[in-house]
C-alpha cells in the first residue's frame, strides 16, 4: 500500500454509524439514477442457478443484499468482500457470505477462478493512485473464464456546484471553494480523483476483454439529485474527519472548524435545492474470455 495513505488500509472515509447510514442512501439514489442492479448485457447471459456473484468494496452490502432480493436471483450465491468487516451486516440467509480481501494483495489461492460476477463501486477512495491496474488484474483472477466485472465509479476529480437559482451564486463558489481545498487535501495523500476518467483504459489493461463504458449524468433522474449530492457532501464530512485526525493541528480540518461549518452551510443548501453536486457516472464492464 502507498505510504501516503491517511490509514493503514487505504480506505479515507469513516467506517461508523453515519457513514454505513450514508452508503445506504447512496446506493438507492445511484441504483434509481443507473436504472439497474447488473448491467442487461451481464443479466442476460446468466443462468437461473449455480451463479456466484461478488461485491468487492461491499461496506453494508447494500448492492449485494438488494441484489440477492431479485426474483431471478434466489438459486444464486453472494460473496461481499471488503478491507474491513466494520459495517458488514447480518447474513440473512445460507447463500451470502461475508469476508475480508485486500484486491491490491495477492489473490487468495480459494478465492481464484471463482465468480460469475464481479461489481464494485466507487472505490476510489480505497485505491490509492497508481494501484488502478493492479485491482482491475486481481479482479480477472478472481473470476472464471467467461466471467463479467461490473465497475462503478464517478468522475469526483471533475465535480461541479450547480445552483438552481439565480441568487444562489454566493453559496456555488463556496461549495466550489471547499470541494477544491478538499481534492487538494485528499489528492496529495494519495486518493486517485485524477485517474478515475482513465478507468476504461485502466480495466482493459488488467487483462479484460470486450470493455465497455456507459457514461452517464449524476442528475440523469432529476428525483435523484438532492439525494446524490447530499450523499457526496456526507463523503466530504468523512474525509474532513480523517483529514483532522491525520493532522490534529490543522485548525481549518477540526470539527467546529472552518471547513465544517462551510460544508454546514452547503448541506443546507441542497436540502433547500439551491445548490447540487454534479458529476459523470461512469459504468465500465468487461470479461475475461479465457
Amino acid at each position: 500500500m502507498a505510504t501516503t495513505n491517511l490509514n493503514a488500509d487505504a480506505y479515507h472515509l469513516t467506517r461508523d454509524t453515519a457513514e454505513s447510514s450514508r452508503l445506504e442512501a447512496q446506493h438507492e439514489v445511484w441504483k434509481t439514477n443507473v436504472g439497474y442492479l447488473i448491467h442487461p448485457r451481464i443479466a442476460e447471459t446468466l443462468p437461473q442457478r449455480d451463479v456466484l456473484v461478488g461485491d468487492v468494496g461491499t461496506g453494508t452490502g447494500a448492492w449485494l443484499l438488494d441484489v440477492a432480493r431479485q426474483p431471478n436471483a434466489q438459486n444464486w450465491n453472494f460473496h461481499g468482500l471488503d478491507l474491513s468487516a466494520a459495517q458488514f451486516p447480518p447474513i440473512p440467509s445460507s447463500n451470502i457470505r461475508f469476508s475480508t480481501l485486500n484486491i491490491l494483495d495477492p489473490v487468495p489461492a480459494d478465492l481464484e477462478g471463482k465468480f460469475d460476477v464481479l461489481h464494485l463501486r466507487i472505490l476510489v477512495m480505497g485505491l490509492p493512485t497508481g494501484t488502478w491496474v493492479t485491482a482491475a488484474t486481481n479482479l480477472r483472477k478472481l473470476l472464471k473464464p467467461g466471467g463479467w466485472l461490473q465497475w462503478e465509479e464517478a468522475r469526483f476529480g471533475d465535480l461541479v456546484t450547480l445552483q438552481t437559482d439565480l441568487s444562489h451564486s454566493a453559496l456555488r463558489t463556496s461549495s466550489e471553494a471547499l470541494y477544491h481545498s478538499i481534492r487538494a487535501a485528499v489528492v496529495s495523500r494519495g486518493v486517485a480523483l485524477d485517474e478515475i476518467a482513465s478507468l476504461e483504459g485502466f480495466v482493459g489493461s488488467g487483462g479484460f476483454e470486450d470493455v465497455r463504458l456507459d457514461l452517464l449524468g449524476s442528475d440523469r433522474v432529476l428525483e435523484t439529485r438532492k439525494g446524490f449530492s447530499l450523499a457526496v457532501a456526507g463523503a466530504f464530512r468523512g474525509m474532513i474527519k480523517m483529514l483532522a485526525s491525520a493532522d490534529p493541528e490543522a485548525s481549518t480540518w477540526r470539527e467546529g472548524g472552518a471547513a465544517w461549518q462551510q460544508l454546514d452551510s452547503i448541506e443546507n443548501a441542497m436540502r433547500r435545492e439551491e445548490l447540487y453536486y454534479s458529476a459523470d457516472i461512469m459504468v465500465v464492464t468487461g470479461r475475461r474470455v479465457s
